[in-house]
């Protein structure tokens, strides 16, 4: 049913399709992805609305991920903001 809706976002950092067997069953196993991190300081700072479309952010994670590279984001978080 959940996938049925589009409810759950079941990709990896590196955006592969993971079975539910694959995702963490506790908040603290989960991996920090930066674009989603960037995406969420970037709604923040008004660079777009929250959207009532589910995950609708990872659309954003998609459009920034290329050109700006995780390694970039950890290392200084407000330069790969700006």
């Amino acid at each position: 049913m959940l996938d049925n809706r589009s409810w759950p976002h079941s990709y990896d950092a590196e955006g592969r399709r993971r079975d539910y067997e694959d995702i963490p069953t506790m908040i603290s196993d989960l991996v920090d992805d930066p674009y989603r991190s960037l995406a969420g300081g970037l709604r923040q700072a008004g660079g777009f609305a929250k959207d009532t479309t589910p995950f609708s952010e990872f659309i954003w994670v998609d459009f920034l991920g290329p050109p700006i590279q995780p390694k970039d984001i950890k290392a200084d978080f407000s330069a790969a903001l700006r």
